[in-house]
């Protein structure tokens, strides 16, 4: 149960990160810390059970996708708005 909680604290940091940097105009950073977020929220995710599992599954499915519409050279892909 610790690591679960380890990696919902970690989750919680590289998706605040994240958004902060998107909202800066800090598009590599955001990327990655989106990346990261997604990445530790799909551990949980398998670690879960039940309608938790399929939150989880679905919101780094969410941030992957977010993730993947940011250039990281400076602007979004996709000239949408870009939330979360």
């Amino acid at each position: 149960m610790e690591n679960n909680r380890l990696l919902y604290d970690a989750f919680n940091i590289y998706y605040e990160t994240g958004m902060q940097a998107l909202k800066n105009d800090n598009y590599e950073s955001a990327r990655l810390n989106l990346y990261s977020a997604a990445e530790t929220i799909l551990k949980l995710a398998k670690k879960s059970s039940g309608p938790l599992k399929e939150q989880r599954f679905k919101r780094a499915d969410e941030l992957f996708t977010l993730a993947g519409k940011i250039d990281a050279g400076g602007g979004k892909r996709n000239r949408g708005r870009i939330s979360c």
